[in-house]
């Protein structure tokens, strides 16, 4: 990904156009940060970090506090690691074999979720998982999550909101 290329319009995904976006908060001062959440998917963490901050730092403008935080594997693997939180939003749900998950694992942490949801995976849509996140990320233990990912989110967040920053 070259930064500093026009954004392809055939590539709408967030990632494709995180250069532009990032350009485009350049506005923002030290006051605010702009959180970037990505899925990591399966590769390997310290080299996507790696990726995002090198492309940051090629940017002409940007803003001047940006954090970024990868789902390891993916956000649903926040979900699957908080059984209570899946059974308090979906209260059928088959969340036992979850348990057997080591948090942040790659898993294939959707398919996991939705098997737990008892829906056929070939039958799950972007706003089947749209709704999943809307229903159960306001049950997920965020005083201490199991998954790895989703607590150093947090803490980093909670880092930024107490980074003394100059008026």
């Amino acid at each position: 990904m070259n930064p500093l290329a026009r954004p392809d319009p055939k590539q709408q995904t967030l990632l494709h156009q995180l250069p532009a976006k990032l350009k485009g908060f350049s506005y923002l001062g030290a006051n605010c940060c702009v959180v970037v959440v990505v899925d990591a998917d399966d590769t390997p963490c310290v080299e996507f970090l790696a990726q995002l901050k090198g492309m940051l730092e090629q940017l002409p403008r940007k803003p001047q506090r940006v954090l970024f935080r990868l789902a390891i594997e993916e956000t649903e693997s926040w979900f699957i690691a908080d059984d209570h939180a899946i059974r308090s939003a979906f209260p059928n749900a088959k969340t036992q074999p979850l348990r057997a998950i080591p948090p942040d694992a790659v898993v294939g942490a959707w398919e996991m979720l939705a098997d737990a949801l008892r829906i056929r995976r070939k039958d799950v849509t972007g706003a089947d998982k749209f709704v999943w996140a809307v229903q159960i990320v306001p049950h997920l233990n965020l005083d201490q999550p199991r998954s790895p990912s989703l607590r150093k989110l947090i803490q980093g967040i909670d880092h930024e909101l107490h980074r003394n920053v100059a008026p």
